[in-house]
């Protein structure tokens, strides 16, 4: 697992910088409003599902906008070379796929909690159960 995980994409719009934060599954959301009250249409893109950190850096408007990766150590890499959308940065593409591998690790792990939760049962709760069936 990497030490240093996503903290959010930050991308320009407009004269200002739009922050896109992860929520607690790791998937990234955009704000309702937006700062520079420009035209990603913040409404739709605030009530559409959370998206992963490679669709958010493929987005038009983020992808348009320099996007930037921010880390929690602080540490911050370009997405796009020179900000020039046609030259990915290999090594924040890595960061991005890592992030989204990482996240569905965390997903399985939870799933198969909640699924040996529910398996899970006490068999003195079946003992006198069929008391009455002496065959059995």
């Amino acid at each position: 697992m990497m030490k240093n995980k996503i903290q959010h994409i930050s991308f320009l719009l407009g004269e200002e910088r739009e922050i896109v934060k992860n929520n607690s599954e790791g998937l990234f959301e955009f704000q309702r409003k937006n700062k520079s009250r420009s035209s990603y249409n913040s409404k739709k893109l605030s009530l559409s599902r959370p998206l992963k950190a490679t669709d958010v850096i493929r987005h038009v408007a983020v992808r348009n906008g320099d996007p930037v990766i921010t880390m929690t150590n602080g540490d911050k890499m370009r997405v796009y070379l020179s900000g020039d959308p046609n030259h990915v940065v290999v090594e924040a593409l890595s960061i991005l796929e890592t992030h989204e591998i990482e996240r569905i690790a965390r997903l399985k792990e939870k799933i198969e909690e909640s699924d040996n939760e529910i398996n899970t049962f006490d068999m003195t709760a079946l003992e006198g159960l069929f008391a009455d069936f002496p065959e059995w």
